[in-house]
């Protein structure tokens, strides 16, 4: 888990080469469990990656239809400040939790759940991070700062049908010359009967297919003994064809 983030140190937003030019960013989405039951919660974190200007940021989120519960669709984002005694402060993502609708989905504003400095000038998430040992900035959105940029928590309908789904997250910004639009869409799938029992069948499909071979190999061993049994008993007989002893009376003397 990446530390919390003392914006303070720096007059910029961002400080790293270019950073004054226009900027280009996109979604960067990881769901946890793309793969669910009827009734259970998809849970994941939007990141955003990317360097330049960027002002006016917001993340537009649009689910399939029919499948999350009204009411128990939760996203967070934006920052938190902790003062520090000395006078400074140290920011970290995870802000109060918002309810999300089902079917309609929600608009995220980025820049309004950032943080300002006096130098600054405006609010935005989209900052350096403080003592980054890279060449290369590293801006807060591409990390884990105590929680990701924003997280979700969607609680599917336990009616919901089972099929795959789509979810579409839009991010559109002004990079200080023009509107900019960045999509990432995301797969997840809602398990069936016989997929959330596919596990189970497959283990006593394999439990019955070892029990078969067993038998078989018990029966093929039983033939191979009785008809060794049987060939050596063979053995010992004479064969029915071969030449018994004729006795010959002996002739009387004289």
């Amino acid at each position: 888990m990446s530390q919390a983030i003392d914006p303070s140190v720096s007059q910029h937003p961002r400080t790293g080469e270019f950073a004054e030019k226009p900027g280009r960013y996109v979604p960067v989405v990881r769901v946890y469990n793309q793969v669910i039951d009827p009734g259970e919660s998809l849970k994941g974190d939007v990141f955003f990656t990317g360097y330049g200007e960027i002002c006016i940021a917001k993340l537009q989120f649009t689910p399939s239809f029919g499948v999350f519960e009204e009411g128990g669709c939760t996203w967070w984002a934006g920052m938190t400040k902790e003062d520090q005694g000395d006078g400074g402060a140290v920011m970290r993502f995870g802000g109060e939790p918002h309810s999300l609708g089902s079917d309609h989905g929600a608009t995220i504003h980025l820049t309004s759940g950032g943080i300002t400095t006096e130098s600054w000038g405006r609010r935005t998430v989209f900052f350096d991070r403080a003592h980054s040992e890279n060449s290369v900035p590293q801006i807060a959105t591409e990390c884990v700062i105590d929680k990701a940029p924003v997280e979700f928590k969607l609680k599917t309908l336990k009616r919901a049908r089972p099929d795959a789904y789509s979810m579409r997250f839009i991010l559109t910004y002004f990079d200080g010359a023009e509107w900019q639009v960045a999509a990432h869409e995301e797969m997840f799938h809602i398990r069936n009967i016989l997929d959330r029992w596919q596990a189970t069948i497959a283990i006593v499909s394999a439990i019955a297919a070892a029990s078969a071979i067993v038998l078989a190999g018990a029966e093929i061993y039983q033939w191979f003994l009785q008809t060794s049994q049987e060939t050596a008993v063979h053995a010992l007989e004479p064969p029915n064809n071969a030449i018994q002893p004729t006795l010959v009376p002996r002739a009387a003397d004289g």
